[in-house]
Parts: structure tokens; sequence; C-alpha cells
């Protein structure tokens, strides 16, 4: 497993300075939710922050790698979300383990971290943030060879639990979405934006041959489409894959919240909801269940879909509804925040997205398989699948 035991952690603490140390032996073949969990334990209470590249994040043979995203906001629980995109490839090319935030906001100020060939250092916001594509534009212009962007929105500007980060790595457009409150989380050590820049890589994962050899035991022909796989883009949302009705427990709250009774001006809603929390940097999936939570209580019943666009979508200037914006500051129960899933964690942590995600759809028999597969391509031990599953059931 070369490069795999080589990996840094850099961490930043209440001083705002950073610190990079080698990721400990017993921890060298963990990654993405695994690793964060771990790393997760070790922290002290306060708001926290942990980006880690799954183990498989810099195999350049697969479309897309995840990143999963931990946060927690004082001495609640930790949430882990999982992101596409190259935020995860970014930091696995340097080397870099894991990225992990303890700042307090009055030692960082409204500041962008930068994150460049294992060095990490924090500069002055260069954008106003009113919109995460606005935000995004004068990054991408301010680091033209940043690989990737995470930046929050008004939504984590305003400390909302719903607050996300959303992720840009091609041009301005938003590719994919972290929730968990970690937009909020990172907006409360006063960091706007985190830039990931690919500089001399450290070390590399895997050695080609073995990644392809790998990835021939891993993605063995023919895996069916998925409906599952979301490319990483909320705006799956808005056409399933597979139908409404394989989604609907992925999407809560969208019936709900969008019916108009109309298939067109359903559409109509979605879009526009789907671009709202693109431009508020909202946790897409969050929202919509706060939402439906909401009309189950009988607070929403005088707003139909289109009501509910017309007052959500001030925000992103400030402003809105009070009624409304009291609903926004609900939490989610932490049973809606986690998916927690053993399988779930497994993909999350070797960072498999759309090119692995057929696997869910297959019985438990062929996932299985597929798991056998995967350790033995990573030279996992049983007691390592142990310490990679955790206590997850």
């Amino acid at each position: 497993m070369d490069g795999l035991t080589s990996r840094r952690i850099i961490a930043f603490g209440e001083d705002g300075q950073a610190r990079i140390s080698p990721l400990p032996g017993e921890y060298a073949l963990l990654g993405g939710r695994a690793l964060a969990g771990k790393l997760a334990e070790s922290l002290g209470d306060g708001d926290a922050l942990i980006f880690v590249p799954g183990l498989l994040a810099n195999a350049r043979m697969l479309p897309a790698g995840r990143c999963c995203v931990a946060c927690r906001h004082g001495t609640s629980g930790f949430s882990y979300s999982s992101a596409g995109g190259l935020a995860a490839r970014a930091l696995a090319s340097q080397g870099i383990a894991a990225l992990v935030l303890q700042c307090a906001p009055d030692r960082c100020g409204n500041m962008v971290l930068s994150v460049h060939g294992g060095n990490a250092e924090m500069l002055p916001s260069l954008h106003d943030g009113r919109s995460v594509s606005s935000a995004l534009s004068a990054l991408r212009s301010a680091f033209p060879h940043s690989s990737a962007i995470a930046t929050s929105g008004p939504a984590g500007r305003m400390g909302l639990a719903i607050g996300g980060l959303v992720f840009g790595s091609d041009g301005s457009s938003a590719v994919s979405r972290a929730g968990g409150g970690s937009g909020a989380v990172l907006c409360g050590m006063g960091i706007q934006s985190v830039i990931m820049t690919e500089g001399r890589a450290a070390s590399s994962p895997l050695a080609e041959e073995k990644e392809k050899e790998m990835l021939r035991i891993l993605l063995r022909p023919p895996l069916p489409s998925s409906s599952r796989c979301t490319a990483c883009t909320p705006h799956c949302a808005v056409q399933p894959k597979q139908g409404a009705a394989r989604s609907a427990g992925k999407w809560p709250g969208y019936a709900e919240n969008w019916a108009a009774g109309d298939e067109a001006q359903d559409i109509l809603n979605q879009r526009r909801y789907v671009s709202f929390c693109d431009e508020f940097g909202a946790d897409a999936f969050a929202l919509a269940q706060i939402l439906a939570d909401a009309r189950a209580e009988g607070l929403l019943d005088g707003y139909d879909a289109a009501r509910l666009l017309d007052v959500l979508e001030p925000l992103l200037e400030g402003e809105g509804d009070p009624f409304v914006m009291k609903i926004l500051e609900r939490d989610l129960p932490p049973g809606k925040r986690s998916g927690a899933g053993r399988w779930k964690h497994f993909l999350d942590s070797l960072g498999l997205c759309s090119a692995a995600a057929a696997a869910l759809d297959h019985d438990g028999d062929q996932r299985d398989a597929f798991a056998s597969a995967a350790v033995a391509a990573l030279g996992l031990d049983d007691r390592s699948l142990d310490t990679l599953y955790g206590n997850m059931g």
C-alpha cells in the first residue's frame, strides 16, 4: 500500500495556526468516514470541521471521489456528510489524509483558508458572499489554479442548521454539497471558504498498475445503472433517474412542499427550489425535511409551493418572512443527520462515488461480494475491516 502510509494531517487550532503531523500508523488504512470518526473522538469540545478524502479519492480512473465532511457545533455530536467533485482528489493528491479545523472566531476573522502543496494559510476574504455563485466566481478569479473550492452561502452566515458547504470545481457552478450544518460551523469559525490547489504531490496513494488491478476487481462489468447515483448534484432531485417513486425516500418533503397539482408547475417549483438551495448554500435534503415537518405541524398551511418559494428567495439578499425564518432556524434530530448505515459507511470510507453506487441497488449477497473485493484490493485484513466499520449496524 505505497503512499497510504505517508499521509499527513493538517490541523488548525484555536490560535489559527496550521500544524502538520504524520497520520498515526494505526490509521494508515483508514480514510473517509472511518478516519473522520476516529479523529473526531480525539477532539475536545467546541466547533469542529473535518475534511477527509476516501482511500481511493486519488484514483484517476474513477469519475469522482467522495470527501467526507464531519462537523460539530459546540458540544453536540458530529454530523457526517459527503461531497463529490474534486475536493477529495485535491487533498489526497497532496498526501493530505485530513484537514481539521478548530478555529476560534476572534482569532480568524472573516477569512479564506488556502491549502496548497501540503501548506495551509489564512487569507483575507475576497467576496461578499451574497450568493454562492457570486462567491465562487470571485474566488475562481482570485485563485485561477484552484482545483476545488468549498464555500458557505447566506444560510451559513446566518448560522442556520441547514447551512451547508457548496463545492465548485469547474467554472463557477455548484457541483456538490455537504450538509450537516457544515457551512454554519465554518462561518462560526470566521472562515467563509476553503480553497484547495493541487501542489506537487507528496505521494501517490496507489501505483498505476495497482490501481488498474484494484479497479478491475472492484468494478467488474456489468454494473447496472443505479437509481441512487446522484452524480453528486442535487439537480438529480429535479429529474430522478428512475422516477419519483424510487426517489421519494431520498428527498423527503419534496412531494409535500412543491406539489401544485400540475406536472409542469411541479417541475418549475422544484427547479426554483434547487436553484435557491444552490445560491443560499443550504442543505437541500435537510431544508426539505424541515419544511415537511413544519407542514405536518400545520405551520405552513397558508403557503402553497409558489408562495413559499417567493418568501424563501429574498433570503439571498438577507431579507425574508420572519415567520419562515423562525422555521428555518430549527435543527434536525440527530437521527436524521448522520446517515450511519453500515454500507454507506463503507463506501464513504473508501471514497467511492458514482462508479460504485450501483452496488447500492444489489441484494445482500452482491453487496458482500463487492465489499470483499474492495477489502482484498485494498489489502485490508479482518481486523482492519472491523476498524473501518467501527460500531456501525
